[in-house]
């Protein structure tokens, strides 16, 4: 029979495969794209992969502050999934990335249609962007 899997690749799916069955992560730290980083680490969460999870999210930071990742168009995005899936590490760096592009990061398109797609991602970017912090009854 057949198992399908929605929402991620096939090839990250092997590889998450080749986890579970062999506890081999070496391939990781050799990784270079993001986007591929992201679906390895949604699944090591869907999995409960926890180690797996850590190591993904250890290369995806130490990715986005050696290359140029982050953008104003980018930024939101990448925020949202560090909230998303608990990682602070990429939380701050987008932090400090819209607190340094603030212009470019309010004026970019991609921010102007989260105001309506995402109001919460939105106020928390604003917030990055200004240097305040939400309240906690403002988190949800």
């Amino acid at each position: 029979g057949t198992i399908e899997v929605k929402g991620t690749s096939q090839m990250a799916f092997e590889q998450v495969l080749q986890v579970i069955y062999t506890g081999q992560t070496g391939f990781i730290a050799d990784m270079a794209e993001a986007s591929h980083l992201q679906d390895l680490l949604e699944l090591a969460e869907r999995f409960e992969l926890c180690r797996m999870k850590v190591q993904v999210a250890n290369r995806l930071t130490k990715l986005m502050s050696e290359v140029s990742l982050l953008s104003a168009a980018t930024v939101g995005r990448h925020l949202r999934f560090a909230l998303l899936y608990d990682l602070p590490s990429i939380r701050r760096l987008c932090i400090a990335y819209a607190r340094q592009h603030a212009v470019d990061v309010m004026m970019s398109p991609e921010t102007h249609g989260m105001f309506e797609s995402d109001p919460d991602m939105f106020e928390e970017l604003v917030c990055a962007c200004t240097g305040q912090r939400r309240q906690a009854s403002q988190l949800r």
